[in-house]
């Protein structure tokens, strides 16, 4: 097991609560793979900015595997999505990409979720029944989403403590899937309650050795069995699984047959959110590009030429364009931080005070209010080929230069200016933890209309007015 601490929301929880079924889907490229563009389009499609414009997907998990199939992808899927439009959406996305196949398992039940399963007798942990007719409040499902992000360890004690939340560390070792498929006879409930009743009991003697959740369905399987063991015990999963699947009486009365796909990697899933959807009405609107170029910078406004490239020395004439570190940690990564420990907000990217080039030739720039709008042009030169590109290396950038890494508190959306695009970074506003650039140890706090370090008893009268966790 790795040090990072991250938590999963009880299942029951993400149907009763977040209005969310649970699918699995099965993805083969053929004759290429190119796993960064394929990764920008599985996030549009989660994001909803795919063609059908429907309601973001909020937590789901991607996995590599070896074989047939290069891709797994678990996903809770809102039920306002229906899962032929979802897919719909993956092949149109993907298949530029030479997605070849595509195919699908509708969760019925989840049958066993490791981290619910506690003691011997593998029965799983559940929420209190009438706690789940009664939806947390908005604050509270915040709270919750920053918890399982392992931003806030006291509300995660709490929540674990009311099987709300489990811990679900990453996982060092072996990823496995099994899909086990059986003959017609299973047709009837009997037959399929004794297959599933049989799994469950490989999979709880198999537990010392083998963490396996096991999900009842329908599509290319009649159960799947996700699981992992440590690099020394990759053993196990033949014979404390596979084998008694196909030697006991599952293999010989219902024809079971296992097969199996073994995860790429050490950090799998490589795309990994367990968030609790917000309900829309009561989520923050964030304002358009257009609308947000029309203000003065602010507490939660900040407004940046580039991410990654001196715009400066270009408009100054030299005309020189190149990537600089220090360009991005002392602008985008300094105004997020200063906002994820003040207020949150937005900070735009792609656009320039035209008082500051008082001698730069702007008339061929949009404008709106008091900013020309340089786009990002000049960026997806240098650093991407197109927006998805660019939006994947800005998160993580991101993610890496901040501690500790603001995963799923920052969304990156596309704006336009006539025919320029711009990035809108939305910095959502947090109790859980401080953060610092790795780099700088420094406290960086979001004042006024200006991003400033805070230090000695300064820094100290803030955290606590603040009440947040030491990072």
């Amino acid at each position: 097991m790795s040090d990072e601490q991250r938590y999963v929301w009880h299942h029951e929880l993400h149907e009763k609560w977040g209005g969310e079924r649970l699918y699995f889907w099965r993805l083969a490229f053929f004759p290429t793979y190119d796993r960064e563009k394929i990764t920008c389009a599985i996030r549009k499609v989660m994001r909803g900015d795919g063609e059908g414009d429907g309601e973001a997907v909020t937590s789901y998990a991607v996995y590599e595997t070896l074989g047939l199939y290069d891709l797994v992808l678990r996903v809770w899927l809102p039920v306002s999505r229906s899962f032929h439009d979802f897919q719909d959406e993956l092949w149109q996305e993907l298949r530029a990409h030479q997605l070849q196949v595509i195919d699908i398992f509708t969760v019925g039940d989840v049958a066993r979720h490791w981290p619910w399963v506690k003691g011997p007798a593998g029965a799983m942990l559940r929420p209190d029944e009438a706690m789940k007719s009664e939806p947390m409040t908005i604050e509270e499902l915040t709270r919750g989403n920053e918890a399982a992000k392992g931003l806030n360890a006291v509300v995660a004690e709490n929540y674990v403590k009311r099987h709300i939340l489990a811990p679900c560390p990453r996982h060092d070792g072996i990823k496995f899937i099994i899909v086990v498929t059986a003959t017609a006879q299973l047709t009837t409930m009997a037959a399929r309650n004794a297959l599933r009743d049989g799994l469950l009991d490989i999979l709880t003697k198999a537990s010392l050795r083998v963490a396996g959740s096991l999900y009842e369905g329908s599509g290319f399987g009649q159960f799947l069995i996700l699981g992992g063991v440590d690099h020394d015990g990759f053993g196990y999963i033949t014979t404390d699984v596979i084998e008694p699947i196909i030697a006991s009486e599952l293999g010989a009365h219902h024809g079971a047959r296992p097969y199996t796909y073994v995860c790429t990697g050490t950090s799998n899933p490589f795309e990994f959110e367990d968030v609790m959807p917000i309900p829309e009405a009561a989520a923050r609107r964030s304002p358009s590009v257009e609308a947000l170029l029309k203000e003065p910078e602010s507490l939660t406004l900040e407004v940046k030429a580039s991410a990654f490239v001196n715009v400066d020395r270009w408009l100054n004439g030299d005309k020189v364009l190149e990537t600089d570190d220090t360009i991005f940690e002392k602008g985008v990564a300094k105004a997020v931080i200063g906002m994820l420990n003040a207020e949150g907000g937005e900070v735009v990217v792609g656009a320039i005070e035209k008082r500051k080039y008082p001698d730069a030739d702007l008339s061929n720039l949009p404008r709106i209010g008091d900013y020309a709008c340089v786009g990002l042009d000049l960026e997806y030169g240098l650093v991407a080929a197109d927006w998805d590109t660019y939006a994947l290396r800005l998160a993580d950038k991101l993610n890496s230069a901040i501690e500790p890494p603001p995963t799923g508190l920052i969304s990156i959306v596309r704006g336009r200016v006539n025919d320029k695009d711009l990035a809108v970074l939305r910095v959502g506003a947090t109790s859980g933890s401080w953060f610092y650039l790795k780099t700088d140890p420094r406290l960086y706090v979001r004042t006024g209309n200006a991003t400033h370090v805070v230090s000695g008893p300064t820094a100290d009268f803030y955290r606590a007015a603040k009440g947040r966790l030491k990072a």
